[in-house]
């Protein structure tokens, strides 16, 4: 098992393993979080996933505040972390290994839940 993160492999890693998460994209989670009023946040995790079972990655859409209308139009959608050959086929334990990866490292997580993806409904 090898996870690969955005910033200690760097961006070029993950952009060329991104290519090998051709299986599909799942809902995951999605919340609002904040540091105070004045900066808050609305975020949705990503599932992707390779069709060899080999490779999962979690991709976080980033909508800014979540009082902003903007949310309509999308929001900055990145990569964040990549595992390489989990020993498990559990999607939610890998979901749950990415997620715990992903919120270590992160300024910005989820706080409050808004939606729960089928794969975080048990």
């Amino acid at each position: 098992m090898k996870l690969f993160t955005r910033e200690e492999d760097g961006p070029d890693s993950l952009n060329r393993l991104e290519s090998k998460l051709d299986g599909g994209r799942q809902l995951l989670l999605e919340g609002e979080g904040g540091q105070d009023v004045y900066h808050q946040w609305l975020l949705t995790y990503f599932l992707r996933t390779s069709k060899s079972g080999r490779y999962f990655g979690l991709e976080v859409a980033d909508y800014g505040d979540p009082d902003s209308s903007d949310e309509e139009e999308g929001g900055d959608v990145e990569l964040k972390i990549v595992l390489e050959d989990p020993e498990t086929t559990d999607l939610r334990a890998i979901s749950d290994l990415l997620i715990e990866e992903y919120e270590a490292s992160s300024d910005k997580t989820i706080q409050t839940f808004r939606r729960f993806g089928d794969i975080m409904k048990d």
